[in-house]
């Protein structure tokens, strides 16, 4: 199960800086890149699953919350093709 992220919501876009852009992609996207990486052979070996969560702000896009957003949708890339990859027959 998946569910962090370092994130200064209702900042808006144009005022955000490099830090702070940086520490939300590293922990929501990288995070959860690395913590599946981790999963993995866990999963394999025992046929378990990886689930994602995120926040009503995400989705479809609100207001100040653009980083995370961007963040979140990398997340739900990940978690779409990670399931093709792994899926039900991945692993036999």
């Amino acid at each position: 199960m998946n569910n962090v992220v370092f994130s200064t919501p209702g900042v808006p876009l144009i005022e955000l800086d490099d830090r702070e852009i940086k520490d939300t992609i590293d922990t929501s996207l990288y995070g959860t890149i690395y913590h599946m990486q981790a999963a993995y052979p866990f999963l394999a070996a025992r046929g378990g699953s990886a689930s994602q969560l995120c926040i009503a702000e995400q989705h479809p896009g609100r207001r100040r919350f653009s980083i995370y957003a961007a963040a979140k949708e990398g997340v739900r890339g990940l978690s779409r093709a990670a399931a093709r990859e792994w899926g039900q027959n991945a692993f036999a």
